[in-house]
């Protein structure tokens, strides 16, 4: 995919994982933008176990819970266009 990308379009790309939870990142700048997101997950406590690049853009981040819903807040409240996926079994 190219320039234009929305997370919507990566969506139905993502399959759930039964215990961790996912999210799914718009990071236009990746260096930065990655550094960034990783420094707001870890503050948070919870650690990122696989980093998945969909696109230049898109990262999808898996992580050490199953509820990723705080994560999600904290990162678009800070700008962060995001999609989470919480685990398959809570």
């Amino acid at each position: 995919m190219g320039a234009g990308e929305t997370c919507n379009e990566f969506n139905r790309d993502v399959e759930t994982d039964p215990d961790h939870a996912q999210i799914l990142i718009d990071i236009p700048n990746s260096a930065k933008g990655i550094e960034e997101a990783w420094e707001i997950i870890g503050k948070s406590g919870v650690r990122v176990i696989r980093t998945k690049y969909l696109s230049s853009n898109f990262v999808l981040f898996v992580l050490n819970v199953k509820d990723m819903r705080e994560i999600a807040l904290k990162l678009t409240e800070l700008g962060f266009c995001v999609s989470g996926f919480n685990a398959a079994i809570f």
